[in-house]
């Protein structure tokens, strides 16, 4: 503008010199001379402040961008693209920044992004398919995504939705506190003895607790299965009578099946004693 002046100004000056002198008069005195105010706002439009100006739209607004920032208008920075926001221009505000619309995009895709629905990761912004792909856990039963707002079940280094761990067997759904594993798959604790725990050669039940199992006779047994058949004791599976296929306990065996002492009429429980003519000499035990 101050271009524009000084021109309109020398121009003036000039044509008025030139004027005085055609007609003989003397140019005026400085002192006398009345002074001269210009208002650019009646200047014609087809002026500009370096010359001409064009009536195209476009172009005034590309001169206004640019007089705009010579004046040192104030303007606001995209924090990704570092370029000025001026007013006119789509803009939003995210993650505590300014953003060029177009600017706002996912760190992995580059697709726009939306500032009501997009996710972030240590500061980046993401899409939620990008985010939930990069970042969050996959069941590892079914394969898909395990939200955020769900607490995920995590077993031997693996995730699960809680409705995703359940039981190899039965599909009941399992308790991450109590469950039982074999080769990598979880059973429920019915089904977990019923195909992996010894049975009872009595009851033909699982045998839960190995710690009270009793090994006899080829077979496992419930301690409280394993038991004299004549009073019912709980046998050691170490020490034991066999009759007929039938399990006593070394009192009761004797009671039933060993001679007895002519003299005393108890059990004789060995065999090895003196064969008096008094004596029965005892059956060989079964064992």
């Amino acid at each position: 503008m101050v271009k524009l002046k000084e021109y309109l100004d020398t121009t003036f000056r000039r044509s008025s010199k030139k004027s005085n002198n055609s007609t003989g008069l003397s140019t005026p005195s400085p002192t006398k001379t009345d002074s001269i105010t210009f208002t650019y706002d009646r200047i014609p439009d087809s002026l500009s402040s370096s010359g001409f100006r064009s009536r195209s739209p476009s172009l005034e607004l590309k001169t206004t961008i640019v007089d705009s920032t010579l004046n040192n208008v104030n303007y606001r920075e995209c924090f990704s693209c570092k370029m000025p926001i001026f007013h006119f221009q789509e803009h939003l505000f995210a993650q505590d920044r300014l953003w060029h619309s177009d600017c706002f995009t996912c760190t992995h895709c580059t697709r726009k992004l939306d500032p009501e629905t997009f996710k972030e990761n240590n500061g980046q912004p993401y899409c939620i398919m990008d985010y939930n792909t990069l970042f969050l856990h996959r069941c590892y039963a079914c394969r898909k995504t395990i939200p955020e707002s769900i607490l995920p079940i995590n077993i031997l280094k693996d995730y699960y939705h809680p409705e995703c761990f359940t039981c190899r067997k039965c599909s009941q759904v399992l308790c991450p506190y109590v469950y039982f594993e074999r080769n990598g798959s979880f059973y429920c604790e019915d089904d977990f003895h019923w195909l992996f725990s010894p049975k009872c050669a009595t009851c033909l039940e699982p045998i839960r607790d190995k710690t009270k199992l009793t090994l006899a006779m080829g077979n496992t047994y419930h301690e409280e299965h394993f038991v004299c058949f004549e009073c019912a004791r709980p046998l050691p599976g170490n020490s034991f009578w066999k009759k007929n296929g039938v399990v006593y306990c070394e009192s009761d065996y004797h009671k039933l099946f060993s001679a007895k002492c002519d003299r005393c009429l108890e059990p004789i429980r060995h065999v090895n004693f003196f064969k008096l003519q008094s004596f029965i000499i005892a059956p060989n035990q079964e064992t």
